[in-house]
């Protein structure tokens, strides 16, 4: 078997890469983050793509994949191609977002869930961080890690508060501009409305 040539090479990019650039744009906005293989990357790429050029070929009235291979190449229909690759993307990846977050309940990582809705609050999400010292701190949310393996993040303006034997509120002690947590730190979190 030898090598492909420089116009297979560059067939398979036309061909794959519009559906790539739309998959990735449809997870972005779709808060999609569980990783995927390349074989599933390559799959959505070329399912997006089939997508593509199906509304594309049929807009124009092109009904031959070689006119349609061609017609792309011509720049104003390459720039049509380009609004098809970022509708493909966008339009479906605002919907699946809109009804993801509209439900009572979000399928996926808890973890990740949970600190998107939270980093999207403009006016900062306080939260309180139960330790597995047993300790309790006050803050806003600032940095967060939603990688598999990593739970951690930093609050701004945290405070230790510091409670009696019947849970009342002592003091709330300062304890300067920002404070990380790792996540065999972190017990549990609540998430609250300053007022």
């Amino acid at each position: 078997m030898g090598f492909p040539s420089l116009s297979d090479i560059f067939f398979i990019m036309v061909l794959v890469l519009p559906g790539y650039f739309a998959l990735q744009a449809f997870r972005w906005l779709a808060f999609l983050k569980r990783k995927l293989s390349d074989t599933e990357i390559l799959y959505l790429s070329l399912f997006f793509s089939i997508i593509i050029y199906l509304v594309f070929g049929v807009s124009l009235g092109l009904s031959y994949f070689d006119d349609i291979k061609d017609t792309a190449l011509e720049p104003i229909k390459t720039l049509y191609l380009l609004v098809i690759v970022v509708a493909v993307g966008v339009i479906p990846g605002v919907i699946y977002r809109k009804l993801r977050f509209h439900k009572s309940y979000i399928a996926g990582d808890s973890w990740s869930a949970v600190m998107e809705i939270a980093a999207r609050d403009e006016s900062g999400s306080w939260l309180i961080v139960y330790t597995s010292d047993g300790k309790e701190y006050k803050g806003i949310l600032h940095y967060y890690a939603t990688q598999e393996e990593k739970r951690e993040l930093s609050i701004r303006k945290p405070l230790w508060i510091i409670r009696d034997e019947n849970l009342n509120v002592i003091d709330e002690v300062e304890m300067g501009k920002e404070i990380f947590f790792k996540d065999s730190d972190i017990k549990r979190i609540v998430f609250f409305k300053e007022v």
